[in-house]
C-alpha cells in the first residue's frame, strides 16, 4: 500500500516544483536585471544536472538506492527551504545548481528501484500510472501557481515545496524493498572510472539501450522546438495570448492523461508501438503550427500529447529492462544525454528561427528527428529482439 500511495507523494513533490518555478520567478521581478538572474537560474539548474548524470548513475548502482533518494530529499528540502529565509536571487540561484544535481541522484535512482519497488511484471502499468501524473500535476501546477502567488506570495509556495520533499524523505524512510544490485570489490571503490568504463562495455554488447540513449536525445532535441515554439504561436491572438497559451498546455496534458491510459492497456509490441508513437507525435506537434484555428491548434496538441505519453511509456518501460547491476549507470548516460538534447536544441531554435518561419523551423527540427530516428530503426529493431524480455 505505502508503495503505490508513494507514487502519489512523487507526484505531490513535482507539484511543488512546478509551482516553485513560478514562485522564483515573481522573486526575480522585484530585483534588477530580472532577466539575467532569470538566466542564470535556469543554466545553473541545468549546469547542475548535466554535471551530476554520470555520477548519479554511479552513485545508483554502488550505494542504496532508497538512501540516495532519502538524502536528495533532504538536501532539496533544506536548499529550497532557504530561499524562503534568505529571498535573494543568489540564493534562488544556488539552490537550482544543488537542487539540479539531487534532483538526477534522485530520479536515477527512483526509475532504477521501479521494477524492485513494484515488481518486474507490473513496469509497464507503473510507468503508466507516473506519466500520467505527471501529466497532471504540469497542468495543474502551471494552471494555479500564478493565482496562488499573487494570493499569497512566493515564501508560501517555496515553502509548501520544500515540505513535500520532507514528506517524500518520510515516506521513503517507512518503505522497504531490494535497494542494491551490485556488490562492489574493495580493488574498485575508489576508481569511479572503472564503473563508466563497465557501463560503456555493456552498452555496445546490448546496443539496444545505447540506441534508447540515442532516441531519448533526439526527443529532447525536437522537444526544445516546439517548447520554444508555444509562446510565440500563442501571439497570434493578443487579446487572449497568456489564456491560449495556458490551454494548449491543458490541452496537450489532457492528451498525455488519455494516452497514458490507452497504451498501458493495449497490447502491442514495444518494438513498433514506441516508433510508430514518436514518428505520429513529431508528425502531429508540426502540424500545430501550420494550422490557423485555434479549435484545430487545440485538437492537433491533444492528439499530440496523446502520442508523447505513449512514446514516453514506452521508451521507460524498454530501457527499465536493463540488467539491474547496470541499471543505474544507464539511466545516468540517458539523463546526460537528454540534458545535452536540451542545451543543443535550445541553441539551434532560436538561431533557426531569426532565418526561417516558426512552422518551417519546427518542421526542419522534427523532420531531422525522424529521419536519424528511422535511420537507427533498423538497428535498433535487430538489438531488440535479442536483448529484450519477451
Amino acid at each position: 500500500m505505502h508503495k503505490q500511495l508513494y507514487l502519489y507523494v512523487n507526484a505531490l513533490s513535482d507539484f511543488g516544483s512546478r509551482m516553485n518555478l513560478i514562485a522564483v520567478s515573481a522573486l526575480f521581478s522585484v530585483f534588477a536585471n530580472s532577466p539575467v538572474w532569470l538566466m542564470a537560474y535556469f543554466l545553473a539548474r541545468q549546469a547542475g544536472a548535466v554535471l551530476s548524470s554520470l555520477f548519479a548513475g554511479v552513485l545508483a548502482d554502488r550505494f542504496d538506492r532508497r538512501l540516495c533518494m532519502i538524502a536528495s530529499d533532504l538536501v532539496c528540502a533544506v536548499v529550497i527551504g532557504s530561499i524562503a529565509i534568505v529571498p535573494h536571487p543568489l540564493t534562488a540561484v544556488i539552490a537550482a545548481f544543488v537542487a539540479g544535481i539531487m534532483y538526477n541522484v534522485f530520479q536515477i535512482s527512483f526509475d532504477a528501484s521501479i521494477a524492485s519497488l513494484f515488481g518486474e511484471g507490473n513496469v509497464k502499468r507503473t510507468n503508466s500510472r507516473i506519466v500520467r501524473l505527471t501529466m497532471i500535476v504540469t497542468v495543474l501546477g502551471f494552471a494555479v501557481s500564478g493565482y496562488v502567488a499573487d494570493l499569497w506570495g512566493f515564501r508560501w509556495i517555496v515553502a509548501f515545496d520544500a515540505l513535500t520533499f520532507l514528506v517524500s524523505a518520510v515516506m521513503l524512510f517507512r518503505m522497504r524493498w531490494q535497494t542494491t544490485h551490485r556488490r562492489v570489490p574493495n580493488e574498485s571503490k575508489g576508481k569511479w572510472g572503472t564503473d563508466l568504463a563497465e557501463v560503456f562495455a555493456y552498452l555496445k554488447a546490448e546496443r539496444v539501450y545505447l540506441h534508447l540513449i540515442l532516441f531519448a536525445f533526439l526527443f529532447a532535441f525536437g522537444g526544445t522546438a516546439w517548447n520554444y515554439g508555444l509562446p510565440l504561436l500563442s501571439q497570434r491572438d493578443l487579446s487572449h495570448q497568456s489564456t491560449f497559451h495556458g490551454l494548449m498546455w491543458t490541452m496537450m496534458g489532457a492528451g498525455g492523461v488519455v494516452g497514458s491510459f490507452v497504451f498501458a492497456k493495449v497490447r502491442l509490441r514495444a518494438i513498433p508501438a514506441f516508433l510508430t508513437t514518436m514518428v505520429a507525435f513529431s508528425l502531429t506537434i508540426s502540424l500545430v503550427f501550420w494550422s490557423s484555428q485555434q479549435a484545430v491548434i487545440l485538437g492537433f496538441l491533444f492528439a499530440a500529447g496523446v502520442f508523447d505519453a505513449g512514446a514516453q511509456l514506452y521508451q521507460r518501460t524498454m530501457i527499465q529492462t536493463s540488467d539491474g547491476a547496470y541499471r543505474g549507470r544507464v539511466l545516468g548516460i540517458q539523463a546526460l544525454f537528454v540534458r545535452l538534447g536540451y542545451l543543443l536544441g535550445f541553441l539551434v531554435a532560436p538561431a533557426l528561427l531569426m532565418v526561417i518561419s516558426l512552422p518551417v523551423m519546427i518542421v526542419v527540427v522534427q523532420g531531422v528527428v525522424t529521419g536519424i530516428a528511422m535511420l537507427l530503426a533498423r538497428t535498433f529493431s535487430d538489438s531488440a529482439r535479442q536483448s529484450l524480455p519477451k
